[in-house]
């Protein structure tokens, strides 16, 4: 039997939205269901919306290191859902 992933205590969630590319950086978290259910919500009435759980040790190395990876604009936390 397989096992759900569960991301480990302490992540970040990068929510994208690919339309405006712009991200922003919610957490620390140690359960994303609620926010998952936001994203499915959002992708459900067509918007670009996808979010990626990130191990760093806060907020502000989450953002620096996904933006030189990925680009776009960061905006402030629960402004894309």
């Amino acid at each position: 039997m397989r096992k759900s992933f569960k991301p480990p205590k302490g992540f970040y969630l990068i929510i994208t939205d690919e339309d405006r590319n712009e991200f922003c950086v919610e957490g620390p978290m140690d359960d994303d269901n609620g926010w998952n259910s936001r994203i499915c919500k959002a992708q459900d009435a067509g918007r670009h919306i996808r979010c990626s759980a990130v191990l760093n040790p806060t907020r502000e190395s989450a953002a620096t290191t996904w933006q030189k990876r990925f680009g776009g604009k960061r905006v402030p936390p629960g402004s894309l859902v």
